[in-house]
């Protein structure tokens, strides 16, 4: 019965993080998700808000179309409702509006900043990274913007405060 319950421990502790296993030596793996985190870090800086009560973003002046699809058919929020303006607020200084619009925002965007790192770092240097201790910091601070992202739209549900 012991090696049992261990053998679940170990199962599910692997869920949280994957300890013992190694960064994929494949660099287009890497690619891949740098191209990805560097579009959703460096694009903000483009987008603006036309004014304070519009809820459309534009770039060069032209507005983007709404892209939740929980919006648009169930007409409610989801989790990530409001990132996108919270991110565009938060690369124009705006800090206050970035948590208005999500606040999960600032958070999320500094866990792009660390992915962004981490995979320059690792198509840079790849002997240099430990192994384990990056895997698991990755897995661990996944988890916990997940978690932060359901936990504020429960609350937002429960609160009525979800987005603007």
């Amino acid at each position: 019965m012991r090696v049992e319950s261990m053998s679940f421990l170990k199962r599910f502790l692997g869920m949280f993080g994957e300890f013992g296993r190694r960064i994929p030596a494949d660099p287009g793996t890497h690619k891949a998700y740098l191209f990805i985190v560097a579009v959703m870090v460096i694009a903000p800086f483009f987008l603006t808000i036309p004014s304070e009560r519009q809820s459309a973003i534009a770039v060069a002046g032209v507005q983007l179309p709404s892209t939740c699809p929980s919006q648009r058919f169930f007409h409610t929020q989801c989790p990530g409702c409001g990132l996108t303006h919270s991110f565009v607020q938060l690369t124009h200084g705006h800090l206050r509006d970035s948590i208005r619009w999500n606040r999960v925002g600032i958070p999320l965007f500094l866990y792009f900043l660390f992915q962004l790192a981490l995979r320059v770092r690792i198509l840079a240097r790849p002997e240099t990274i430990h192994a384990p201790l990056a895997l698991a910091l990755q897995h661990y601070l996944s988890w916990g913007v997940a978690a932060m992202l359901m936990l504020n739209w429960v609350t937002g549900l429960w609160l009525g405060s979800n987005g603007s």
